[in-house]
């Protein structure tokens, strides 16, 4: 889902939204990934923001460092959930 409609769902419906930020651990110390993952999901908040949701719907979160996936590329994103 692109994040117009995820800004125009949230606003038309007054949900909640909740973005969370990775890092990959094979890189970095883990107060680094803690901070780079968050630094991505303010990024992404700032758009949402920009596009109209109101800041204090937003909570945002950081897993930090992770290693879910086998490909460090994969462990480098951000996650949007809109709940009630």
């Amino acid at each position: 889902m692109h994040l117009d409609e995820i800004a125009k769902i949230s606003k038309a419906h007054n949900l909640k939204v909740t973005v969370s930020g990775a890092a990959d651990s094979a890189t970095g110390t883990q107060s680094i990934n803690q901070e780079l993952a968050l630094r991505r999901a303010r990024y992404i908040a700032q758009i949402l923001v920009d596009r109209g949701v109101p800041e204090d719907l937003i909570h945002l979160n950081s897993f930090g460092g992770i290693d879910k996936y086998k490909a460090n590329d994969s462990n480098r994103f951000t996650v949007v959930i809109l709940t009630e």
